[in-house]
Order: structure tokens, then C-alpha cells, then sequence
């Protein structure tokens, strides 16, 4: 029986070096999955992936950084291609069943790659893989810092909502213009061409007033901000930073321009005290220090007119389209009145603006907004989308609203208007505006998550990019309004209890919170 006892000796001498073999190969490959897995997590989502951050969400954050010409995230096809023959080897395929190669994700649509990505890495976690040891050499991706937690965004005190705030009349180059109404009416700015670290929405009291009906004044950059307002008697020019009373219009209505050194030149409409008609429309000078100067003009007293920075347009009231007229001031008179075209002409002024030698104005006319758009010596007209809103920069007027499933957006400079469109988004409360070239649509997931495309024309669209969880501790986004500007836009967050926040996001993807501060 000896020699069964060798024998047995020798079986279970073959069997542990058999049991050793394999876990010596099985460790091997668990170390050569945890460096591959390592080397592919640093090229495609680089380093100190968060807890509980999903690699879809650090992936839209790179790719809204990195841009569509970077070679981002192909450029990390070896990497990846590693990783999946790492996985392929047979003592992890029993833990690891079912998952997907990695490398194919390259090509695949985003809500596919997000989906993959997101369950191999949880899959990996799972496996208690050892330490990785890098040994990748290549670039880091950049990471666009936006991701914001609700509690970091200060609220806007004194708003009850989003329908509180309202656009202002007269657009800034490069700026936002609002007006906060409730128990405290502010009149507030926010830089969107600058690049502030801390972006305050800055205000100043609303002065007595002007709260009902006004009509800003043209005005340069640099002039002061005056206003045209009902009053007893019938309008008065009004400082908007003091509400002082500069001049009143006896019995009459009017519109006015004001250049950037307090001249004022105000079209004046003249009626009959007996029987209330109009009887004239008249130029009035009015010049820091000097007595003022005035004129009758030549456009008949039925006309609608309207200040230019440069002149007067006017027309007669009509159905469908009607004759546009412009004269340009020459003193108190108006010289060279020629036709600009035809259009349905507005009966409601909505907003208007200089930049850069291009002026833009925004009325209503039988329900559908035109545009008026041109510079000192000519003036055209534009059909418009109800239901848009208005910005000026970089010498365009730029008006963005819903036509169909899409985005329409319309930018008029002196020389023509262009039209583009962008594809709606699947989600709720979906918002957009310019920012400089590209158009930002802002939108709420299915989660309550607020995400952020750019596109950026021709077919070009940045990546998606998780901004906030809309949904944590208590908070729930229910509503959006977007503002845009030339680097960046304003948008504004209502929750569900009417508190409302801002956030200032840039053309690179940084989101910074909007603070409330001095005018």
C-alpha cells in the first residue's frame, strides 16, 4: 500500500501546485486590468474621478473644454483597446461577464457611450481590483469647472419669481438690462462681455415713477440714461439714475435721443387742447446750459414716428404692409426723407439698441414682432418670431425664439440678417441664447438635472454638460429665462418654492454663481 501513498502524496502535491499556478495567473491579471483600467481612466476622464461621480458626467464637462477639434476622446482608442484585452483574460471573465468592450464606445452615440462607460467603471469598482500602476505619458483632458451644488448659488433677494424680472427697453452693447419688480422695483446690469471671476448683478433703486409707463430714451454707451414718462400733464424726460425731471412735454407724447453728452433731441407729438388732436409733430433741442431749440417737421400728424439715433422713421397706419419712411436730423429739421421699404409696421416698441455703429429696434406689430435694423444713413425691416427675445452685441442685433421643434436665430448687423436654426432638446423648461457665435440651449433632464449644449453652426455642437443637480436637498429648478451677451449668458433659475438664482455661464463652459450688488 506503499505506493498508494506515494501516489496520493503526489496527488495532492500536484494539485496545491496547480491551486498556486492559478492564483499566481489570476493575480497577474487582476494587476494588469487595475494598470490598464488606471492608464484609460487618466486619458479619458483624467485625474480624481469624485466619489459618486459618474464618468458620463466628467465626460460632457471635457468634452464641452475640450472642444470638437482637440482629437478628444478618440485620441484614446490604445488606451482603451488595452483595457479590453486586459478584461478578456479568463480568470476575470466570471466576475466581469456580460460587459461590454470599451474601445467601440468611441463610435457610439453619446447616451450609448454614457450608458457603457458608466457600467464598466461600476463593474470595476466592484471587482476589488489592486492598485493600479500607471504608466500613461499623454495629455490630461481639460475639465470645464462648472459643476455647481444648489446651496453655492446665492438667491436673489426681494424676487418672487422668474416673472418678476423683466427685460429692460433699452439694450446695452454687451450688457444685460433687467428690471426687478415686487416690493422693491431695481433697475439691474450684468456685464456679459467681460470675464469677471465674481459676477454680480448690480442694482439700484427704481426712482418714483417710472414704474408705470416710459419709454427709454436712444442713448450712447456713455450718455446718461434718461426716459420718456407719463405724467399728469402729459410726458416728461426723466433721469433714470435719479428721477429727476429734466423736461416736461406739455400736453403731448413723444420719443427721444441722447448722445454721450446730455444733448437730448426730443420728437415731439403737439395736440389741440380743445378736442384732443394731434396737430403736429415737432424736433426739440434740448443742450446742457442752453435755451432749448424747436421745430415743426414735415411728417403728417397722423403718422406713427419714432426717434432714430440718427433721425426719424414714420409711417401711416394701414392693413398689411405700408411704407416705412426716414429723414435724418439736421439740427431741429429733418433732411433726406427717403422710403426704407415696406413692412407691418409696430404699433408697440419692445426693445432697442446701438452697437457699434448698428442700430436695432424691436416693435410689435399686429401681434408679430420687426425689426428695424441700420446705421446713420440707412434702415431696413426684418420679419421677426413672436414670442423671442432680444440682445445686442458685437454690432448685430441678435433675436432668438421657437420656430417648430427648433431654435431660430436671427442676427442682423447693417448689412443683412442671417437666419440659423437648432434642434430642440428632449427635456422640460428649455431656454436658449446667444453667446458671441454659438447659440447656448439650456435645458431640465428627465432627473431634474440642468444640462448646457452650445452650437456652434454647421453642424457643430460642444458637449453636454451636467451643471446641477436639480433635484438635491430640496431644491427642484422649475423654471429658466436666458439672457445672452457676447462671451457670455445670464440664466436664471426659479425653484419650486419661487426663490430665484442666476448663474453667469461663459462661452468655455465655466458657470459662476450671480450675486446681487450696487449699481
Amino acid at each position: 500500500m506503499r505506493w498508494l501513498a506515494t501516489l496520493s502524496m503526489a496527488a495532492v502535491a500536484s494539485l496545491s501546485a496547480w491551486y498556486v499556478a492559478g492564483g499566481v495567473l489570476d493575480d497577474r491579471a487582476r494587476a494588469e486590468a487595475a494598470d490598464r483600467w488606471v492608464d484609460a481612466e487618466l486619458c479619458v476622464l483624467g485625474p480624481g474621478l469624485g466619489s459618486g461621480e459618474r464618468p458620463s458626467a466628467r465626460m460632457r464637462s471635457i468634452a464641452l473644454a475640450e472642444g470638437a477639434s482637440s482629437g478628444w476622446p478618440n485620441r484614446c482608442a490604445t488606451e482603451l483597446q488595452a483595457l479590453d484585452r486586459a478584461l478578456a483574460a479568463p480568470p476575470l471573465r466570471p466576475g466581469l461577464a456580460g460587459l461590454p468592450r470599451l474601445a467601440p464606445l468611441l463610435g457610439a452615440s453619446p447616451r450609448t457611450r454614457d450608458a457603457g462607460i458608466d457600467a464598466a467603471w461600476e463593474a470595476l469598482r466592484r471587482a476589488g481590483l489592486p492598485a493600479g500602476r500607471p504608466t500613461y505619458r499623454g495629455p490630461l483632458p481639460a475639465v470645464a469647472s462648472a459643476r455647481l451644488e444648489a446651496a453655492s448659488l446665492p438667491e436673489l433677494t426681494g424676487v418672487k419669481g422668474i416673472a418678476d424680472v423683466r427685460s429692460a427697453e433699452l439694450l446695452r452693447d454687451g450688457e444685460v438690462r433687467l428690471r426687478l419688480a415686487g416690493d422693491r422695483p431695481r433697475a439691474c446690469r450684468l456685464d456679459l462681455a467681460g470675464d469677471a471671476a465674481a459676477p454680480v448683478l448690480g442694482c439700484r433703486p427704481q426712482p418714483a415713477g417710472l414704474e408705470g409707463e416710459s419709454r427709454s430714451a436712444w442713448s450712447d454707451d456713455d450718455g446718461p440714461e434718461l426716459a420718456l414718462v407719463q405724467v399728469e400733464s402729459g410726458a416728461a424726460l426723466v433721469d433714470v439714475a435719479s428721477g429727476t425731471r429734466l423736461w416736461t412735454l406739455p400736453g403731448s407724447q413723444g420719443d427721444a435721443v441722447v448722445g454721450a453728452s446730455g444733448e437730448a433731441v426730443v420728437l415731439q407729438a403737439e395736440y389741440d387742447a380743445s378736442n384732443g388732436d394731434r396737430k403736429h409733430w415737432r424736433l426739440v433741442r434740448l443742450a446742457p446750459g442752453r435755451s432749448e431749440e424747436n421745430r415743426r417737421t414735415e411728417i403728417p400728424a397722423d403718422a406713427t414716428a419714432i426717434a432714430w439715433p440718427t433721425g426719424v422713421a414714420w409711417w401711416l397706419a394701414g392693413d398689411g404692409d405700408v411704407p416705412i419712411y426716414f429723414a435724418r436730423f439736421d439740427g431741429v429739421k429733418l433732411a433726406d426723407r427717403f422710403t426704407i421699404g415696406r413692412a407691418v409696421a409696430p404699433r408697440r416698441l419692445l426693445a432697442r439698441c446701438s452697437t457699434r455703429g448698428t442700430h436695432a429696434l424691436v416693435g410689435e406689430a399686429s401681434g408679430s414682432p420687426i425689426a428695424l435694423v441700420g446705421t446713420g444713413s440707412s434702415i431696413r425691416n426684418e420679419a421677426l418670431v413672436p414670442g423671442g427675445r432680444a440682445a445686442c452685441f458685437d454690432g448685430a442685433l441678435h433675436y432668438t425664439s421657437v420656430v417648430a421643434d427648433a431654435f431660430e436665430r436671427v442676427r442682423c448687423d447693417s448689412a443683412a440678417c442671417s437666419r440659423r436654426t437648432t434642434s430642440l432638446p428632449s427635456g422640460d423648461s428649455i431656454v436658449a441664447a446667444p453667446v458671441g457665435d454659438a447659440l447656448a440651449v439650456v435645458w431640465l433632464d428627465r432627473t431634474g438635472a440642468l444640462r448646457a449644449a452650445f452650437d456652434e453652426g454647421e453642424g457643430r455642437v460642444r458637449g453636454e454638460l451636467l451643471l446641477l443637480e436639480g433635484r438635491a436637498a430640496g431644491f427642484e429648478v422649475r423654471r429658466l429665462e436666458a439672457f445672452g451677451g457676447p462671451r457670455a449668458m445670464l440664466l436664471l433659475l426659479e425653484d419650486s418654492a419661487g426663490h430665484v438664482r442666476g448663474l453667469r455661464l461663459d462661452r468655455r463652459g465655466l458657470a459662476r454663481p450671480v450675486s446681487l450688488g450696487a449699481w
